[in-house]
This record gives structure tokens, sequence and C-alpha cells, in this order.
């Protein structure tokens, strides 16, 4: 629909689950997730409703999707199994359901964890087609976006599509459960370096967005770590120099 308002149009009509949708740069297509089961793939229609086409058959669990400011990469999220399940460790039960628990955190509200882990993902997108999807958090066992309410605003694209900025907290056991200390991490696509920008920050660090320019990176950072609803503080650093700055503004939730 339009900015007023008007004009509004279904594009989508199917009985299944379509979501996550997306402009790409030249504003001439929109991507979005179709699912008929549990591993949605990446498609694309034109605005108008037209050209519906599938874009993918990578048969994994995807759950965001951002496309970078160049248009030649694709970023998505991808529950990816990480931690041994009982039938993996004991070969003769493969039929188990049980589940070996010896430590927190192994529930977190009404989700049980199952060994999988949401893992940021890119992968090229070239003449309107991807790639394979690379990993860039490899046989990590931590969430981003964080679990089991974080979303797609705690990740992104820098301006020039060479940094992909993501939310996680790389804690384990108790440490992860008692603890509210996430972090702001930097993934250069050329080096494949990861840089946490936040260090020693004790309290959520999360919600990274770019300035235009690509100058400055904010996010949103609560001071105390264990505290879940703390006022929200707003922080930049300077990528070129690494130096960080509170601003100004104050914001609550």
């Amino acid at each position: 629909m339009n900015v007023d308002g008007s004009g509004k149009k279904q594009l989508t009509t199917t009985s299944h689950s379509e979501f996550s949708p997306i402009w790409t740069p030249d504003s001439k297509k929109i991507l979005f997730l179709y699912a008929e089961g549990d591993n949605p793939e990446v498609y694309s229609i034109s605005p108008d409703g037209s050209g519906r086409t599938q874009l993918t058959t990578w048969n994994k669990a995807i759950t965001n999707m951002l496309i970078s400011p160049d248009g030649n990469k694709l970023m998505v999220t991808i529950d990816t199994k990480v931690d041994k399940s009982t039938s993996d460790i004991y070969p003769d039960l493969n039929k188990s359901d049980g589940k070996i628990i010896t430590d927190l955190m192994y529930r977190h509200w009404d989700g049980w964890e199952d060994g999988s882990y949401q893992h940021v993902c890119f992968a090229d997108y070239n003449n309107g087609k991807p790639s394979e999807t690379t990993d860039i958090m490899p046989n990590e066992p931590w969430d981003s976006p964080l679990a089991p309410f974080g979303d797609v605003s705690e990740i992104t694209w820098s301006p020039d599509s060479k940094t992909i900025a993501y939310t996680c907290k790389k804690l384990k056991g108790k440490a992860y459960t008692f603890s509210t200390n996430s972090d702001i991490y930097l993934y250069n696509i050329d080096t494949k370096e990861t840089k946490n920008i936040s260090e020693g920050m004790p309290g959520y660090d999360r919600a990274p967005i770019y300035s235009p320019d690509g100058k400055k990176i904010y996010w949103l950072s609560m001071a105390r770590g264990g505290f879940e609803a703390d006022r929200e503080r707003l922080f930049y650093m300077d990528p070129r120099n690494g130096r960080k700055k509170r601003s100004s503004s104050q914001l609550r939730l």
C-alpha cells in the first residue's frame, strides 16, 4: 500500500505461510519466505503481484531475511543443529525422544532447548539467484537473534554491504541463564573476522543499526547485567576508529 494508506493490494493468496517481505534495492521485486512445511524457501514477486518465482531449494529452517544495500547478498537466519541429541550419543536408541539434561538452560518460557540455534548466514545473490549459504557462526552454540523473543531488528547490513552486525549472547549454562550480557558483533565478509564492539558492557546490547553514510553504528544498551527491563541507552561507535559514545537521547521501555 501507499504510505498514506491508499492503494492496498494483496499479492499472495495461497493457503500456506508467506512472511518476511523485503524490497530489492531497485524496488523492482519483493522477496519473501514461503513455507508449505517446516523449511521455508525464498520467493520473489513483482509489486503488481505478477512473476511469482521460487529462488531457492535450500531446505533449511530459515527464520529471518535481509538483502544487502547493494542487492548482491542475502542475509538469513537459519535454525542450525549444533549440540548432540540423545540418539546421536547413543545410536542404539535412535527412536528415543528422551532428553539428557545436565545444565541450565534447558527451557525458556514455553520452548525446550533442542540443540539447535539460530545462526546468521549469507548467500551471494546474483542475477536473481541465491548461492548456497555461508554460516558466519559455525558450530557456535548460541542464537542470533536472541532467544526466545529476538527478531530481525537485531541483525543488519552495513551501507557498503561488507559487514554484518548481529546481536548475540555468547554464554552457556548458568552464565547464560542468569546473565543478560548480550553484545554487538561485526562480521567482515571479506576477511571473515568477527569483532565484539560492546565488550565490557555488562547489560543487554542489541538492535544495531548503521547511519546511512556508514560512519556510525548505533545500538541500544542497558547498563546493568541481570536486569531485563532497565532503561535502554543509545550508544554509537565510529567503525573506523572504534570510539564509543553514549548519545544524549534517553529511551525507556
